[in-house]
This record gives C-alpha cells, structure tokens and sequence, in this order.
C-alpha cells in the first residue's frame, strides 16, 4: 500500500486526530480518514469496482475492487495539523509521476487531448474537455490498442502466407528452370555428339580418299625414281665411253652404249610418269553433312515447336480445280519471323474420296514468309499437310475448299417462264425439271435432258390441285411433286392429278402462314413455314412430326438437306444461312449481310449437291458454301433477281439451274 508522510492529520469530516486511525489520500490532494471514505463509497453497476466523489471538491473517484484500501495512507510526522488540504511531502515513487506545474500526483487522461494530467491542470486548461481516471480510460484504450494489435496480427498472418506462397513460387521457378537447363544441357550434348561423330566420319572419308590417292602416286613416284636413277647411270657411262681417247676402244664399246641408249628411250615416257591422281578432293558441306543436317534438322523440329510455339498465318486464295493456287504461309514467334530451309519442308495435298495426295512446291519469298504452289486435280474438301521433319506446323493440315474447274461452263435458258419462283429437279432418274410459276399459277414441267416443255399442271383457284401463289416445288424419287400454296402443302402426281393437300392458315400443326421452299430427304417433308418462323417437318404419310427454328429464325425462305439428314435454311431477313441436325437441333450458321466474298443479300433460295451448298440472293449471284460454312467462290448471273435454285448430277457434272423472275426465265 502506498503512503504519505504528513504531520499529524485530522478528518475534516469527523474531526478526528487520532493516530489509529487510516488516513486516506484522495487524486485531488484532499485527505479523509478510512472510517468515513467507507461510507461514502459506493459499488459501480459491474459488481467488481467502486466510485465516491470528494465531499470538498466533488471530484469523482474510481477505486478497484480493492476500495479504500487502494489509496494511499498518511502517515502523521509528528506536531499538529490542520483540516482539509494539509501541508504534506509525498513520495512520486509510492504514489504515481507529479505533474511538474503543480507538485500533484497526475491521476486524470484528458480523452480530447489524450494526455495524462494533475486535477489542478484539468480545472485549468482542459475544462471543457472529457478526462477520466486513469485506471478507468487505461481499460478502454488497452482494449483499443488489442483491437489494432489484432489487425496487424492479421496482416503479419496475410504477410506470411504471401511471402510463403512467394517462396513456393521462387523454389517452382528455380526447379523448372533447372529442369529446362538440364534438357538444354542434354540438347546441347546430343548436337556436340552428333557434330563430333559427324566430323569423325567426314575426316575417316577423308583419309580413306587421301590415303588412296598418295598410294598410287607414291607408287607412281618409287618407279620414277627408280627409272631416274636408271637414266643417270647411262648418262654418267655415256659420258665416260665419249671420253675415251683410243679410237679402237672407242669403236669396241660403242654397240654396248647404243644398247643402254635405246633400253633409255624404249621405256616409259615421261608422259607416264605426270601425276595419276588429281588434286580434286572437294567439301561439300551440304552434301557431305546430309545426316547430320537431316539429325539437327529434326532437333530444330522438335525446338521450334516445343520453345518457339510458332504463330502460323495462312491465306489461300479461291481455289479451283485443275488451276494452280498460291497458299502463303507465314511462321512468327513473338512477332518475329522464323526461317527454316525449305529442304526441312514437306507439303502434301489430300484430296477427298481417299484419293492420292499431290505434292506441292514451296519456296521462302523472304524471312519467315512462304508461297505453297498447289494444283488440286479435283474439287470438294482438301486438306494442306505442311511439316517440317515430320512434324506437323500448328493448325496444319489445313482445310482448303476447292471449287469446280470453272473452264467450260455452259449455260441453257428456259424462256417465257411467268414469274419463276421455286425450281426444283427430281424424279426416279432425275428426268424432270419443276419451275412453280406465280403469274399463272401453274407448275410447269421440263426435260432436263432437253429443256423442251413437257406440259403444265396446276391453274388459278383453291381446290386441290390448284393454286392460289404457288412458291416452293420439289419432287420424291416415286415422282411425286411437293408444292406449298398461299396457306396449304399439296401433293400431286405428275399429270396433276392431287393425292393429299394440307390446308390451314395458323400458326398449330400442319398449319401454315405464306410456306415457301420445301424439299424431302429420308421420307421426311421439310416445309419453310415462314411467317410462322419455323421449318415444319411433315412423315412420308402426312402426319405431323415435329417443328424447330423457331427460336432462331425470323423469315425462313428455303431448306434443303445433305445425305446425312442435316437441313440448311436461308432466312431473308438475318441474310444469314442456319444448319440443323435430324432432331432440329441448332448447329451453326454462316454468312453475312453485305456482296463481298461469303456474303448474302436477302438470300432466296438454297439447294445442296456433293458436300456443297448452292444459295441465291439479290447480289445477282450463286454463292457456293461447303457444308461446314467455308466460302468456296461464286457464279455471276445476268442482272435479275435471282430466284430460288436446283441441282441435278450428272456423272461428274453439276448441272445448277436458277429461276430468274425479272427475265422471266
């Protein structure tokens, strides 16, 4: 317990001087004696601390659960004393710091200046401001500080676990660029072992070649010397028998001279003896590295797809068979061209139908860009292999359309045709050409082998096998002629006679709003029921089946379908052509409002025939599309207003015809 020496106190409460009794130092510098402070103090709400006021000067004091017995005591020094503040030396170390304004114990924080101060400087200079005991705010601004010790817990954890994650990823970085080192490294010691083993054979070649060649000249050289030698022995005896000065010696060894003269000039000539080898030995790096250009070549390969990832950007132009067409190919990584030597190359044309592939030229028209010269000897889908050793660049092979060879077209009109507007051909042999003509309602049949009239059927009015505007025509394989009227589908026979007629304008079942192109495909009827918005699909016996487009499709115009079931509809209003599956399930749609390449322009009438789609529109124009909506090339027609078409084949011929509604043909 802290205490304070004073000279002998009193309780200005009790007036009690005796030294038995505590005597009790309250933060205001007013002291009282143990007896009456108990009856002052009263119990905080919390039930663990207690609260009195000084009766002098009101000040208010918070006690711990301790109480009283918390204050500091007094201790009499000796002598008299008087009442309320008394005259008192006090010990800053038992009792707490001493402002140094006023010699009092600071007990108070100032919560509007957050310091702590002495009572006589809160009445002073912080009269309007908050202040508490200190032990009372000390409470609160530890839980303060806990909170704000709390966050920056969170955030050290934060860290942590960021920096962790950073170390993770330091630790994936070195492993994997020890690994990438280590195949670089690997790579390198192959190349190293392949030049060395390259070089080891060029110089075993060598030598094999230069030894050959120094053992003939040096057995050319040996006999040489040896005849030289041969030749100077003569020489040196010639010269001896010339000096001889007796005429009868002379004479005597004169035949054995002229002997070694003419063995000298009988042998070989000098001519024998020029070099047998010539000095041609030759390097010829390209020729003479071919391995080991073809071994790195592939290692380049595999590098410049595995660490290159080239970019590959291709353009073809319209492609038509027997026509030579320049694909151009350009190799980039990271926006830089990648050369390769055109020897790494091989390109490869796959026709359809399993038929042999065509090789095609390549040449480098400058780093990084390439022209692929190719001549398709057939039309429909190719494919364009491009490789480099063996390896197929990214997006090869390519998908290469190929028109059919347009030398030789020929073109057949059918004058006097009243309004022209479905077209169809059709029958068990393909012997009939349809044209449904709205001018005068009728149904005009053709010969497609002549073009000649065979007769009309059909004529203004609402019975059965009469029309009111007809529009879309087709015919089944049994010669059975499909045509849709104003608000009803009819089926008739080739005389005109009506075998079944659906009828009923509504949008329900086997009800139709202004139908327009029909067709048949796998006994099934496919109607372009366009103010419905939708394709009605009808069974071989007339029943209802099913419908689908509707949420697709705003003004279906014309349908037709491929041999796998697929059906293809032209809509005039999104210029757009739509592909469905059997089920009429929504596959895909190509084309584009506009008269570029690919595009259509209110689109009327479509029809398919070997793996392409043939489609009409107000471009004055055949658009020929593949059936997976790749743009193929198209056919200009004289200026109309091209109607709705229709396909015949005849062995390796299409034959297209096209209903023209402004020359009526």
């Amino acid at each position: 317990m802290s205490s304070v020496v004073e000279p002998v106190p009193h309780c200005p409460l009790c007036t009690d001087r005796s030294p038995s009794n505590n005597f009790k130092l309250l933060p205001c510098q007013h002291s009282y004696c143990e007896r009456c402070l108990e009856e002052l103090l009263l119990l905080e709400p919390d039930g663990h601390s207690y609260v009195l006021a000084c009766p002098s000067c009101r000040f208010p004091v918070s006690l711990a659960s301790d109480g009283i017995l918390g204050l500091p005591t007094i201790e009499p020094r000796g002598g008299g004393g008087g009442g309320g503040k008394e005259e008192r030396r006090t010990s800053s170390s038992s009792i707490g710091p001493v402002c140094s304004r006023h010699d009092k114990v600071i007990q108070l924080y100032c919560e509007t200046c957050l310091s702590t101060v002495c009572q006589s400087c809160a009445v002073e200079d912080h009269g309007n401001h908050l202040y508490y005991q200190i032990n009372r705010s000390q409470s609160k601004h530890r839980e303060e500080v806990r909170g704000g010790l709390k966050d920056i817990e969170n955030k050290r954890n934060q860290y942590r676990s960021s920096l962790s994650k950073v170390r993770e990823r330091e630790e994936e970085v070195k492993r994997r660029s020890d690994e990438i080192q280590a195949e670089i490294e690997s790579l390198a010691e192959r190349l190293t072992q392949l030049v060395e083993e390259s070089k080891n054979n060029l110089l075993k070649e060598l030598t094999s070649i230069k030894e050959k060649k120094l053992r003939v000249l040096l057995d050319q050289r040996t006999l040489g010397e040896e005849r030289l030698v041969e030749i100077e022995r003569v020489s040196e005896s010639l010269e001896q028998f010339l000096s001889i000065e007796s005429n009868q010696q002379f004479l005597s060894q004169k035949k054995t001279m002229m002997e070694l003269i003419d063995r000298v000039n009988t042998g070989s000539g000098l001519s024998d003896f020029e070099p047998n080898e010539r000095n041609d030995i030759k390097f010829k790096g390209s020729g003479s590295l071919l391995v080991l250009n073809k071994t790195i070549g592939e290692i380049g390969g595999t590098l410049l797809h595995q660490y290159c990832s080239p970019t590959v950007t291709s353009s073809a132009s319209i492609v038509t068979a027997n026509s030579t067409t320049i694909f151009h190919l350009k190799l980039k990584s990271e926006d830089r061209p990648i050369s390769v030597s055109t020897d790494l190359f091989s390109c490869k044309l796959l026709p359809p139908y399993e038929a042999p592939p065509i090789d095609c030229v390549i040449k480098e028209a400058c780093p990084g860009e390439y022209c692929v010269n190719m001549k398709p000897t057939s039309e429909g889908l190719h494919k364009l292999s491009i490789k480099i050793n063996d390896c197929h660049i990214n997006r090869s092979p390519f998908t290469i359309p190929v028109a059919p060879a347009t030398s030789g077209l020929s073109t057949t009109i059918i004058p006097n045709v009243h309004q022209p507007w479905g077209v169809a051909v059709g029958g068990a042999n393909n012997e009939y050409l349809l044209i449904a003509e709205s001018g005068t309602h009728v149904v005009s049949l053709y010969q497609t082998s002549t073009g000649s009239k065979l007769r009309a059927i059909g004529g203004k009015g609402k019975e059965d096998g009469k029309f009111t505007d007809p529009r879309g025509v087709a015919i089944t394989p049994t010669n059975q002629i499909l045509v849709t009227d104003y608000d009803r589908v009819q089926k008739l026979t080739v005389n005109g006679g009506c075998v079944r007629s659906v009828c009923g304008k509504g949008s329900g079942a086997l009800q139709f709003q202004e139908p327009k192109g029909i067709t048949c495909s796998n006994n099934r009827i496919l109607i372009a029921d366009t103010k419905n918005h939708r394709i009605q699909v009808l069974n071989n016996d007339w029943s209802y089946c099913q419908s689908f487009g509707a949420d697709v499709l705003r003004f279906p115009w014309d349908v037709t379908c491929d041999e796998d079931g697929y059906a293809y509809v032209v809509d005039n209003d999104t210029h757009n052509v739509f592909k469905f599956d059997h089920d009429g399930k929504f596959k895909m749609k190509f084309g584009s409002k506009g008269s570029g390449p690919g595009q259509l322009q209110w689109p009327a009438g479509i029809s398919y025939s070997r793996d392409h789609l043939y489609i009409t529109d107000d471009n004055n124009r055949v658009s020929i599309f593949d059936t997976t909506g790749s743009f193929i090339r198209h056919i200009t027609l004289d200026k109309g207003d091209a109607g709705n078409t229709g396909t015949m084949e005849e062995d390796d011929v299409v034959c297209l015809w096209v209903a023209d509604k402004v020359s009526q043909s």
